[in-house]
């Protein structure tokens, strides 16, 4: 059984693991305190100074987990290449490779998002109220944590579209 499992496989995943979660989990802990709070009018101008405090620091630790995943990403492509014993292209033509590479791509997306809106909460206390900028996070986030589905599966797919529909049906 345990030449099944790939013990440098399984370990160069969970950086990624640990950052999706925080990635997605955050941010809606985040929206799930202040919803209630935000009923309160006395008590919004009493926090909003911290709200915002948060939040900055809230973009910091997504920044910093959206590189577990990229670092993630990067770490299973290295051992993917020396696991087939070709470069990385020859990954990149593999099932596994090519989600490898979506997952990259929505991974710097969503960094680049976090820095546009860590650079605007820095600059400004920004508007609390709107939550346009976490949804978007939560969004991506979301594409990222369906990735990592794709890539547990990609051994045994061919094709994804079944996969994803089977995804979003449920």
């Amino acid at each position: 059984m345990f030449e099944l499992i790939s013990f440098d496989n399984s370990l160069s995943r969970v950086a990624g693991y640990v950052g999706q979660i925080i990635i997605i989990g955050a941010p809606l802990i985040f929206l799930w305190i202040k919803k209630p709070l935000s009923q309160f009018s006395h008590v919004m101008t009493q926090m909003n100074n911290l709200f915002a405090t948060i939040r900055k620091n809230l973009i910091k630790l997504i920044i910093i987990s959206d590189s577990f995943v990229i670092f993630s990403v990067i770490l299973m492509l290295v051992l993917q290449t020396s696991s087939i014993g070709g470069n990385v292209i020859d990954v990149f033509n593999t099932e596994f490779g090519q989600i490898l590479i979506m997952r990259l791509i929505i991974s710097i997306i969503l960094l680049i998002v976090t820095f546009i809106f860590y650079n605007k909460y820095k600059r400004s206390q920004y508007d609390i109220e709107n939550n346009k900028g976490l949804l978007l996070i939560i969004s991506v986030g979301l594409a990222i944590l369906f990735t990592n589905s794709l890539v547990s599966h990609s051994a045994t797919l061919k094709d994804i579209s079944p996969f994803s529909w089977i995804i979003f049906m449920e």
